[in-house]
């Protein structure tokens, strides 16, 4: 087998939503097969006048731990090249980040690897055991004092409206978002997050 390396990454999938990104990798990979082989050796050849010729060193280094093929739609493992402490999850994991998301390969290697280790019925509880399925609370969390996010529940109770107060420098604050101007009648002012920022003239008054 000629090796090489794991294929054209996809970097295009960054950034999606969880399900799209789930979506996008889920599409990426369909109809893929794992197969293990004993090595997988590089190839070098020249094209000459008289055709191919195979210039490869005899007695030459290993190829790669892995093998994507678009054309067959396999991916390629060579598992007795492994030393025993990797396992074939982490190559294959390996392959995997790098091909879909090259610029974060190297924080999802290892909970891939995990994954892919794992039986169908105990993926969600290894997800939830890495921080990878999150719950609505700890979601919200990561949004709240976000300037231009709504404001969550638990800081609704304690909106005040000061329109003479004095505010300060970064102070995160709550104001109203008249932009959908098709909201239900009647319904409460969406309020979202704000941070104040001082003015270059204001900066300079209060030096």
């Amino acid at each position: 087998d000629d090796g090489a390396g794991p294929g054209r990454g996809q970097s295009a999938l960054a950034g999606e939503s969880g399900q799209a990104l789930a979506d996008g990798i889920s599409a990426a990979l369909a109809g893929f097969t794992v197969e293990y082989v004993m090595s997988l050796r590089s190839r070098f050849v020249i094209q000459t006048d008289s055709g191919v010729e195979d210039v490869t060193a005899a007695g030459g280094a290993e190829g790669s731990l892995c093998l994507v093929d678009d054309r067959r739609k396999v991916i390629l493992i060579a598992r007795a090249a492994l030393p025993p402490a990797v396992t074939p999850a982490y190559i294959l994991a390996q392959a995997v980040a790098h091909r879909l998301l090259p610029e974060m390969s190297e924080t999802l290697v290892a909970p891939l690897a995990a994954i892919l280790a794992s039986a169908p019925d105990d993926i969600l509880n290894v997800l939830q055991l890495l921080r990878f399925q999150e719950d609505s609370v700890r979601a919200d969390d990561r949004k709240r004092g976000v300037p231009g996010e709504p404001l969550l529940v638990v800081d609704e109770a304690n909106v005040e409206f000061k329109p003479v107060r004095t505010f300060l420098p970064d102070e995160i604050v709550a104001w109203q978002d008249r932009s959908n101007t098709g909201a239900t009648p009647g319904a409460k002012p969406l309020l979202r997050y704000g941070r104040i920022l001082v003015a270059t003239e204001e900066e300079e008054a209060l030096a």
